[in-house]
């Protein structure tokens, strides 16, 4: 009886702890701050790779001599092909990962929203009187529906709150050191004069176009894991843990 009681105890503690951080809005901010980065991060990527495709394609058709150690024509868009090819692929991946981050964006302003925080509030009461009474025939329920409340409430906070941790201890670098790589072939392929090409450009060109490829792979599968993957593996072991919650005995009174 007593263990019941402490435990009935251990349960209105934390429901008026959760109405207080839905109340504040203690994770909020910070969830919304870092998708709002996300997504700012992800435009600047699409953009800086749609860039690189205008420029590619600019190139497509020019031809230029070689001379020097070998003769003959060139079409400098061979050699950016492959890059060409892969940034098709990379610039439909980005756009699924920034619908599926506006949808997140979406979604976390829903939650957030001052129905859920007074529907908290009042189911909070309404289960802290349940436990307090200890006699109605519908407490599991009442218990039930206040966890359904909370999960929509909180499980994207907690899910993004995951996957930010993950990502800045992580990810986040070689993000970094990719979009710099990214930004400073866009920049050479810019200032990349046709003119009077030698062998050696060529070649200079093939490491680049290499360099390029490499680094559009490596933020593909980056941004797919923390803005696609990661979310919903979170997402899911937050339901899972809902349904065991349901099934075990602690939203059960006495």
């Amino acid at each position: 009886m007593k263990k019941r009681f402490e435990g009935n105890v251990v349960m209105a503690i934390a429901i008026v702890l959760i109405v207080l951080v839905s109340q504040f809005r203690l994770i909020d901010g910070y969830v919304e701050n870092y998708t709002d980065e996300s997504i700012k991060r992800g435009a600047i990527v699409f953009a800086t790779a749609r860039g690189i495709n205008a420029l590619v394609s600019m190139a497509q058709s020019t031809t230029v001599e070689v001379g020097f150690i070998v003769s003959g024509s060139v079409s400098i868009g061979e050699i950016l092909d492959p890059l060409n090819d892969l940034i098709e692929r990379f610039s439909f991946i980005m756009t699924l990962v920034l619908s599926a981050l506006v949808a997140i964006k979406i979604l976390l302003l829903i939650s957030a929203h001052d129905f859920f925080n007074y529907l908290i509030v009042v189911m909070g009461v309404f289960s802290i009187a349940v436990i307090y009474f200890n006699r109605c025939k519908e407490a599991e329920a009442v218990l039930k529906f206040f966890t359904i409340v909370v999960f929509i409430r909180f499980s994207l906070g907690i899910m993004v709150a995951l996957n930010s941790v993950v990502d800045h201890a992580f990810l986040i670098g070689e993000v970094d050191t990719h979009e710099q790589n990214i930004e400073v072939f866009k920049d050479e392929l810019e200032l990349d004069s046709l003119d009077n090409v030698e062998i050696d450009f060529l070649k200079g060109l093939e490491r680049k176009v290499e360099s390029g490829v490499s680094s559009f792979l490596n933020l593909m599968v980056i941004f797919v894991l923390k803005s696609i993957l990661l979310p919903l593996s979170f997402f899911f072991l937050l339901f899972s843990g809902v349904k065991l919650l349901w099934r075990s005995n602690i939203l059960k009174i006495g």
